[in-house]
């Protein structure tokens, strides 16, 4: 990933889920560092969350600077 380049994570609201997929390699990093998930969690790329623990997760992420996109 180029130095220049932002940090983009993909959001769906899917009601009681929200999934995340990082578009690109900054984003990856950072849910690998910051995020444990099980096998399970996961449909392909997407992260599966409960509605009530994306909040901070998602707050956490724009703190450190990943923008959100709707995916």
């Amino acid at each position: 990933m180029a130095d220049t380049e932002q940090a983009t994570m993909l959001v769906r609201d899917e009601g009681t889920i929200i999934m995340l997929c990082p578009a690109n390699a900054g984003a990856q990093e950072w849910l690998d560092e910051h995020v444990e998930a099980e096998a399970w969690q996961y449909m392909g790329q997407w992260l599966c969350v409960d509605r009530r623990m994306a909040e901070p997760l998602l707050e956490g992420m724009q703190e450190a600077g990943i923008v959100l996109e709707a995916g």
